[in-house]
């Protein structure tokens, strides 16, 4: 029987990203030094941290990588009204 080895690949990749906010504007704009190309605009906090996974998730397999999941974490819990200066995603990859 042959046994898919490729488990054995699953790896975890931390991305830390960067959060920026327009100071005439409400608009926040997500980018990450740990992953080339990623820039995400998002108009509150919330709707950076829904839409930051399908970027990641797209950059990511450009890159060749077979992504299990993304998830973004903001480990403060702050309301949107205030404006961290970074989250982190978490990325299952299996390496291509």
């Amino acid at each position: 029987m042959h046994r898919d080895t490729r488990m054995s690949e699953l790896r975890n990749k931390e991305i830390e990203i960067q959060v920026i906010a327009h100071r005439e504007s409400t608009l926040l704009m997500g980018y990450s030094d740990d992953l080339k190309g990623l820039l995400v605009p998002a108009r509150s906090l919330s709707e950076l941290q829904e839409r930051l996974p399908a970027a990641i998730r797209e950059l990511l397999e450009a890159q060749g990588f077979e992504v299990v999941s993304v998830e973004a974490v903001h480990k403060d819990h702050l309301p949107d009204s205030f404006v961290p200066g970074k989250l982190t995603a978490n990325a299952r990859l299996i390496a291509a």
